[in-house]
């Protein structure tokens, strides 16, 4: 057998929380579903045995929207300790999982062990970045840090109208994506030219006079910070309009947060209020050809 140390991709991590913390987001399915492979990917866990010997299997979904199926065993477990898998599909290998404490929490050692050298000299490349970035989701999934973008605008319109314009696909595609699907209560969202895609699931309260949108699977920004969110527009009488509160809770830090921030501000303070206000909204990607267009009125002297 050749040695383990030429067929395996090794790396640590220190994340600031306990073993047992750590333990908890490999140990719960719908935890490892948010943070399992690289950036880009999501996932579905149609099996999760979580015992020594126990099967695991899921379904990862690429940035370009091909599923990967995949089947682990679960071979070594110990609570705050250890995470060891065997996986079978496309590329035979052992994961192992080893967790430490120490003075600043948990120190996290990842190895990753092929058959072969050769097996591993092939792929060692995209390992390495994917191992990297599997850990680093780890790392924000187990600190768990929540943010939430808010917005206040006014709108001269009724609330009937804006109540459609939010649930309805017809009024979605003129103020915020023209790639847009909805029915029975679902939705997916996409902005192609980027990669990017968004499905929720959309309620209406009218007694509250809110509706609520919850993001089930999402890339935006190439990142997954907007699954598990809520996203809420709460509507109230305001004089001879309506006042639109709106908020996204339950994000995750990300580097687009803030992009995500100025792009709703965009979306609702622009182009929903310009729709309701006099019928025409700049959604994607009609945003672009105007952005493209101020751009060139900057640089034409």
């Amino acid at each position: 057998m050749e040695p383990i140390e030429r067929r395996s991709d090794t790396r640590s991590m220190l994340i600031a929380a306990t073993p047992a913390q750590v333990f908890a987001a490999m140990s719960d399915p719908a935890r490892v579903a948010r943070w399992w492979g690289p950036d880009g990917f999501t996932n579905t866990i149609h099996q999760f045995d979580f015992s020594p010997g126990g099967t695991w299997l899921l379904t990862m979904h690429g940035p370009d929207g091909t599923d990967y199926p995949n089947e682990s065993r679960f071979t070594r477990l110990a609570p705050g300790e250890l995470f060891e898998i065997e996986h079978f599909s496309a590329h035979h290998y052992l994961l192992t999982i080893a967790l430490r404490p120490c003075e600043h929490g948990t120190q996290i050692d990842w190895r990753q062990t092929f058959d072969t050298v050769e097996h591993y000299e092939h792929i060692a490349q995209f390992v390495a970045g994917a191992n990297e970035q599997n850990l680093q989701r780890l790392r924000a999934e187990v600190l768990g840090v929540e943010h939430e973008i808010r917005h206040s605008m006014y709108i001269h319109a009724p609330m009937a109208p804006i109540m459609d314009a939010l649930m309805r696909e017809e009024h979605i595609q003129k103020w915020w994506t023209k790639e847009c699907h909805v029915a029975d209560g679902k939705g997916r969202f996409s902005w192609s030219a980027h990669g990017w895609a968004v499905e929720l699931d959309m309620a209406q309260d009218s007694a509250a006079c809110q509706v609520i949108w919850k993001c089930t699977r999402s890339n935006m920004q190439n990142t997954h910070a907007w699954e598990g969110t809520t996203i809420t527009f709460t509507l109230h009488p305001d004089g001879g309009g309506t006042r639109v509160e709106f908020s996204q809770t339950g994000y995750r830090q990300s580097p687009c947060l803030d992009v995500c921030t100025q792009g709703w501000g965009y979306f609702l303070g622009v182009s929903l209020k310009q729709y309701q206000e006099i019928g025409k909204g700049i959604p994607y990607p009609e945003m672009l050809d105007t952005s493209a267009e101020q751009a060139q009125k900057r640089t034409t002297p």
